[in-house]
């Protein structure tokens, strides 16, 4: 099975931490990622590449249907505002 991964959040621990295991999985593709600033939303368009939606509104990812899974990679205040 393939799936479609959204992420929200791209800061220090998803980089370190999900990215490259993710990379490393042939079963998972990244198609989204919502992130507040504008370096962090720059940073994954350089590492993930341009077929990769970046957004600045973390709700796009919940609405976007190319989407099957979203991975919550927020620092832990943030969880329940995402949800």
């Amino acid at each position: 099975m393939h799936h479609r991964v959204g992420i929200l959040g791209l800061g220090v621990w998803p980089r370190e931490a999900y990215l490259p295991i993710l990379a490393e999985r042939n079963d998972v593709e990244i198609v989204t990622v919502a992130a507040r600033s504008a370096a962090t939303r720059r940073f994954a368009r350089e590492i993930l590449g341009s077929g990769v939606r970046v957004v600045d509104d973390f709700r796009d990812v919940f609405n976007d249907a190319e989407v099957d899974v979203v991975m919550l990679a927020l620092p832990n205040r943030l969880h329940l505002e995402a949800l």
